[in-house]
């Protein structure tokens, strides 16, 4: 065993260290750090990379690595190590934003960034080369808001190992599994941004099995283990540490949650055509025929403008209004409503 080093963060065998990894400028000249925590277990074995804040908005990863990382872990009777980056968007965090105000980029989509390049971009480089990079496995964590189906996505490369690892490991974690399938041709403005890859996508590609939790929404709990997202993720992060050896123990049923068993795949997101106010009519994760009424959307003084309908035979897995960048539960012309997915064999038609 030997020390480990993430920037200016290093954890000899058995210690759990945190800190500032590196830093960037803002125009001020003020600096903006980048926050690590590094866990080096007493023995050797695998190396976990988990991302929390991506979206600074979904805070339930963050709360999560605290509680995993100081109370629940023992440095010294890990098998292998952590690397955990709590806040990987520092810089849209200082706005509570979904995406960096200073250069408009979307860091679920900028990896692996440039050590030359905008501040997300330098930050994003720096997590996939001293981290992401050389880990044997990848979790990026978020979430949606209420009411959402907790699930773990997993992205595809032709039937990878990376692949079926990470599917392995997703089904460990006990939440529902989706493919990405063609999700990113159905996927509209902020959440398609071009410039670079979602970290997991990358991480697959490059031969590292990497997955994508997503939780219920953070802006109604109290960070405690009893809320039903925290738990969620403790119970999950924990069985894959069990799978992989990490730990011991045995692996735990999430529970106090819907988990849907089936083979699934992911749609994207449908788009409004008229802007307005808009009420939900379905619930998540229960399968509707295309055509199918979601939502509906009122002008100011209470009329009926338009009526948005299941795109294809599949599910709801969250909702896009109420969340950021749009913040609260009304829409523009070209604005997403909601997240869908489909059984394998439907998308497959």
């Amino acid at each position: 065993m030997s020390s480990i080093t993430i920037g200016e963060v290093s954890a000899a065998p058995g210690e759990l260290k945190w800190g500032s990894a590196t830093w960037a400028e803002l125009r001020d000249g003020t600096k903006v750090h980048l926050p690590v925590m590094v866990m080096n277990g007493g023995k050797e074995g695998p190396r976990i990379h988990i991302n929390g804040a991506t979206h600074p908005t979904e805070q339930i990863g963050v709360h999560a690595l605290h509680i995993l990382l100081r109370e629940k872990l023992s440095p010294a009777k890990l098998s292998g190590s952590i690397v955990a980056f709590p806040i990987a968007n520092p810089f849209a965090q200082q706005f509570s934003d979904y995406t960096s105000p200073h250069d408009g980029i979307n860091m679920a989509r900028a990896y692996p960034g440039s050590k030359d390049g905008t501040l997300t971009q330098r930050f994003a480089n720096f997590i996939w080369e001293e981290s992401a990079k050389y880990s044997d496995l990848v979790i990026d964590q978020h979430e949606n808001a209420k009411d959402a189906l907790m699930f773990a996505l997993v992205h595809q490369a032709k039937g990878s190992d990376a692949e079926k690892k990470a599917f392995d490991l997703a089904r460990a974690f006990g939440l529902t599994v989706i493919k990405s399938g063609k999700m990113a041709q159905n996927m509209p403005g902020v959440y398609s941004a071009s410039g670079g890859e979602d970290i997991a996508s990358l991480a697959i590609q490059n031969g590292t099995p990497a997955f994508t939790p997503e939780y219920e929404t953070t802006t109604d709990i109290g960070f405690s283990e009893q809320d039903p997202g925290i738990k969620a993720a403790l119970t999950g992060l924990t069985n894959v540490l069990v799978k992989l050896g990490m730990i011991e123990g045995t692996i735990q049923q999430q529970t106090g949650i819907r988990v849907m068993e089936g083979d699934y795949v992911a749609w994207g997101m449908n788009v409004c055509k008229r802007g307005g106010l808009t009420r939900r009519l379905v619930k998540t994760g229960v399968k509707l025929p295309r055509g199918t009424p979601i939502s509906d959307t009122y002008d100011p003084f209470g009329n009926l403008v338009e009526r948005v309908t299941m795109p294809v035979d599949g599910y709801v897995w969250g909702w896009n209004v109420g969340v950021p960048p749009w913040w609260n539960w009304s829409v523009a012309s070209g604005d997403p409503i909601a997240f869908i997915f489909q059984d394998e064999s439907d998308a497959s038609r």
